[in-house]
């Protein structure tokens, strides 16, 4: 049984069920070293591969959770994708080796791109206008917040409980997000607007998309550009440790380059309507070519001085990647 919900509440659901993607990878930062040393690491797996196979999940998710919520409803999509997330969480919690840790991430990945996927599609199926800028802008400060405060309080977590109670706090924010969805969101797709799962279709479509060559190039780009971030997401933990002597600090320093990130995505929303998105992408391939100077420079506070024009880099890698989206 579905109750009504007001405004509000469906707002700040869609916000948590979204930031779940957002803080399986950035909670998990803090404490990649405790996993390698308690697991071991034997190549040619490494703690990198628990981010980096993350995300390969969450893109196999999305070509098949996409289409299954246009097909079965927005709300058992995202329910299933919950109930895959919560499968791999187990796995990844209970694991006595690299190995398993992995495929429960892998697994984690399938399954969040469910409320990824769905929570968008439950925001155009209810908004547009004035109210879906409305719901867009709480959506961007959510998205400055969460990447700033998850390794922080997962530092924290993990001091008190260790890298397995990481995931413990993960199983827990998908079952209760799940309890609030099942009894608080109605479906908001209508049995007349759903459109059968076909593989065909979904083949075809693709082979239409990648036949036009402008769009092709585009997609290369924005993947070129998301590579970048992932290399970095994937080696943050080693780079900050063992490159700059980070340790404690760690959670600071990603919040500033998470900043970053976040203010980028908020300034391209605004000046992609004045300039437009290609422009957006050509002077964010422009800015990162050069940004290589200033990240390596040595700068007047020290080795660890060289991580804070990232922020900027961070934040043109960002606009650029929403420029060549937006110009998708």
């Amino acid at each position: 049984m579905t109750f009504p919900t007001s405004f509000r509440e469906r707002i700040v659901l869609y916000a948590l069920l979204t930031s779940l993607t957002s803080i399986s990878i950035d909670a998990l930062l803090p404490g990649l070293r405790q996993i390698g040393a308690d697991l071991g690491v034997r190549p040619p797996l490494s703690t990198q591969h628990i981010i980096s196979l993350f995300i390969l999940g969450m893109a196999f998710g999305e070509l098949l959770l996409g289409p299954l919520s246009d097909a079965m409803g927005r709300k058992r999509a995202l329910v299933l994708g919950l109930g895959v997330y919560a499968l791999g969480t187990i796995i990844a919690m209970a694991a006595g080796s690299l190995e398993m840790v992995i495929l429960g991430r892998f697994l984690q990945g399938v399954g969040v791109s469910g409320p990824k996927i769905a929570t968008r599609a439950m925001i155009r199926d209810q908004f547009e206008g004035d109210a879906m800028a409305r719901v867009m802008s709480f959506m961007f400060t959510l998205f400055i917040l969460v990447p700033m405060l998850a390794p922080t309080l997962a530092q924290g977590i993990i001091t008190v409980g260790g890298w397995r109670s990481v995931f413990a706090v993960y199983l827990a924010a998908a079952g209760l997000l799940g309890m609030w969805l099942v009894v608080r969101q109605p479906e908001t797709l209508p049995l007349e607007k759903r459109i059968p799962f076909r593989p065909r279709l979904l083949v075809s479509n693709g082979r239409r998309i990648l036949s036009n060559r402008r769009v092709t190039l585009l997609i290369l780009a924005t993947g070129l550009v998301f590579g970048a971030q992932l290399l970095y997401l994937s080696t943050a933990a080693d780079l900050f440790f063992d490159a700059y002597g980070i340790g404690q600090t760690f959670p600071l320093y990603f919040a500033m380059l998470a900043t970053g990130i976040g203010l980028a995505s908020f300034l391209n929303a605004k000046l992609v309507q004045r300039f437009g998105s290609e422009a957006m992408a050509r002077y964010g391939f422009m800015a990162w070519r050069w940004r290589g100077s200033p990240c390596w420079r040595h700068p007047p506070f020290g080795p660890a001085g060289r991580l804070l024009p990232c922020c900027w880099c961070s934040a043109l890698r960002s606009s650029l990647r929403s420029g060549c989206s937006s110009a998708t």
